[in-house]
């Protein structure tokens, strides 16, 4: 996001809502000053997990779009790739809030920027993807 779309988004907050334009411009100008992305918007804790639970499972997703796989085998895959991504792709997208891809990497990426380590081991991962299971049985 531009300099001009974050002025344009706290504007149409101010017409709107002034207490988030407070909070927006807030979160603006730590972001500006060096806080991450994450911590300026408040991003931490529970809802940073959620976040980042979410990318993950969609990376997972998205790296076995037929579901072939088991969870233990998909765990093992994304745990590598994550691994291979923190230290050739995520230098590229950590100090630039702008920047976007799509994909794997996309997901990655948003997972990355919730605020919350992102695990490698495919123990760490195979819990949050089985986790993403139970919800789904839960809904059915």
């Amino acid at each position: 996001m531009s300099a001009d779309r974050l002025s344009q988004l706290i504007a149409l907050a101010r017409e709107h809502d002034p207490a988030l334009a407070g909070w927006l411009c807030r979160a603006v100008s730590d972001w500006r000053k060096g806080a991450a992305l994450e911590t300026a918007l408040g991003l931490r804790g529970t809802a940073a997990m959620v976040l980042r639970d979410a990318a993950i499972r969609e990376a997972a997703a998205l790296m076995d779009p037929k579901g072939q796989l088991s969870t233990w085998a998909r765990a093992e895959k994304l745990g590598l790739r994550i691994a291979a991504f923190r230290t050739s792709v995520w230098p590229r997208y950590r100090d630039n809030p702008d920047a976007e891809t799509l994909g794997v990497n996309g997901a990655l990426v948003a997972a990355f920027r919730a605020g919350r380590h992102v695990p490698r081991s495919p123990r760490q991962l195979f819990d949050i993807l089985q986790n993403q299971s139970r919800d789904c049985r839960k809904a059915a």
